[in-house]
């Protein structure tokens, strides 16, 4: 008795997902195609780009994890000692 509820509740939501499906094809760009490097400037430019968001997100992960130790530390000194080097 329950599966005809559940099969009523998927077919009411995967029907519109389906048509919409084959009524506008996925169109997908090229990422290579766009936004392409002309001159040095923009790889450097890229580059740079590239490497202060991979610099952000260590930073955000350090800071993550100094918190999920200084959490866990509790009364332990030398543990809240660590934690806090690794969020300064």
């Amino acid at each position: 008795m329950r599966v005809l509820p559940v099969l009523l509740l998927l077919t009411f939501l995967l029907t519109p997902a389906v048509a919409f499906g084959t009524s506008h094809p996925a169109e997908f760009e090229n990422p290579l195609a766009t936004g392409g490097v002309e001159d040095i400037g923009d790889l450097l430019n890229n580059i740079i780009r590239w490497l202060i968001g991979l610099v952000g997100l260590l930073a955000m992960l350090a800071l993550i994890w100094g918190g999920m130790l200084y959490i866990i530390a509790l009364n332990n000194q030398q543990q809240l000692d660590t934690a806090k080097n690794i969020i300064k």
